[in-house]
């Protein structure tokens, strides 16, 4: 993900910002670290975060194998990211850029709390009944949120994360995607599906689903600027019909390209 972020945005000045464990080795932040600094106007920045301070959420969710307790970490950003950072872009793991992130990041967040993606499922007003807010509002997945620190850091956001979980306790599936949607349900702007095309949307009956604009799916479909691998990764043989994901050489070709190039990667 960090490497196609670089390649894909040569011209732009960007700080990638880490939040790790005392699990993260010296030795991997430093291959972290080098490729990115491989190339011009790109550096990294760590924050060592105490995984003490997310367990409580652990506690109180469902899905415990399949959600690791780390990505509870970005919950905390607006307080340990400096002040005088005021909007992050944040990216999930599992995603390859393809073309310049800076229409995406000017986009306006004023008076919105993070600017995201819709979720693709026509099961979404489940998911809204389930945490509580009116349908009409959507889901949207959490893998790309364009971020308001100044306004997380105004609402002070953390702490209704934290009173949220508390309360919700066996309502939660889906971890913090569940608590960000329920807090900011009416404080976010939607963004077109090209800057977070989830595996989900080559499905044919997920693009028939009546929430969606066609002329939008088929934009994100023909030139994704951000390719999300959920519910399909590019090692693994796709839907049961062809080989490999759509967009599983486009992985491979960047990490072909990195340190990692000859590893293999498990299920």
């Amino acid at each position: 993900m960090m490497y196609s972020v670089c390649v894909n945005n040569p011209d732009t000045v960007i700080i990638f910002h880490l939040l790790v464990d005392k699990s993260v080795t010296d030795e991997e932040k430093n291959s972290l670290m080098e490729t990115v600094t491989a190339f011009a106007g790109k550096e990294t920045v760590f924050y060592d975060i105490d995984g003490n301070s997310v367990k409580h959420y652990g506690k109180k969710r469902k899905n415990d194998n399949r959600i690791s307790l780390a990505t509870f970490y970005r919950l905390h950003i607006s307080d340990v990211l400096p002040q005088n950072i005021h909007k992050v872009l944040y990216l999930d793991g599992d995603i390859i850029v393809r073309r310049t992130l800076l229409p995406l990041w000017n986009v306006s967040l004023h008076g919105v709390s993070i600017a995201a993606v819709p979720f693709p499922s026509s099961g979404n007003k489940d998911h809204c009944k389930r945490l509580g807010y009116p349908y009409q509002y959507g889901y949207f997945n959490a893998g790309v949120m364009l971020v308001n620190l100044d306004y997380w850091r105004e609402h002070e956001v953390t702490k209704l994360f934290s009173d949220y979980i508390m309360e919700v306790k066996e309502k939660l599936i889906y971890g913090d995607q569940d608590i960000l949607n329920t807090v900011f349900f009416d404080k976010k702007l939607l963004l077109p599906m090209k800057y977070n095309f989830s595996s989900d949307y080559l499905f044919r009956w997920r693009q028939k689903h009546e929430g969606i604009n066609q002329e939008e799916l088929h934009e994100a479909i023909r030139d994704p600027v951000i390719v999300h691998f959920t519910g399909g990764k590019p090692w693994l043989r796709w839907n049961n019909q062809c080989d490999s994901h759509p967009y599983a050489s486009t992985f491979f070709k960047y990490q072909q390209q990195t340190r990692w190039k000859d590893w293999p990667i498990e299920d």
